[in-house]
């Protein structure tokens, strides 16, 4: 099964992807997908989850982006660039930061609604 050992992480040019390979594909190409709808439908969003999408938007091309870039070296074989090691910190290391970006993000979006609800207020009674 899996043996998570100094073999298996730090080999210059490992075989190609099995079945989890399939699946990595799937997550990098949903992942732009995801991006692309965001990006196309960004002016429907209403304006105080608007900062949270464009940086969702990034975060989800980034992850896109970057695993085809893995996938093409691991499929391909590139020495040294096609380590399980480097596949392992991208995977670990993005979904850490994007779960912190998201969270400080959705930590300040009652304070834009409220913002915004009362620049609706004033301009109401301005004109």
């Amino acid at each position: 099964m899996f043996k998570p050992t100094k073999d298996y992480f730090l080999n210059i040019q490992p075989e190609s992807f099995t079945g989890l390979g399939a699946f990595f594909l799937v997550t990098a190409m949903l992942s732009l997908i995801i991006g692309a709808a965001l990006l196309m439908h960004s002016s429907k969003i209403p304006m105080f989850f608007r900062k949270l999408a464009r940086k969702a938007r990034k975060m989800f091309f980034l992850y896109g982006g970057i695993s085809l870039l893995l996938y093409f070296f691991r499929k391909e074989k590139v020495p040294y660039l096609s380590m399980r090691l480097w596949l392992w910190i991208w995977f670990f290391n993005f979904w850490t930061i994007f779960f912190i970006v998201l969270y400080k993000e959705f930590r300040k979006i009652p304070d834009r609604k409220e913002k915004w609800q009362k620049e609706l207020k004033l301009k109401r009674y301005a004109s």
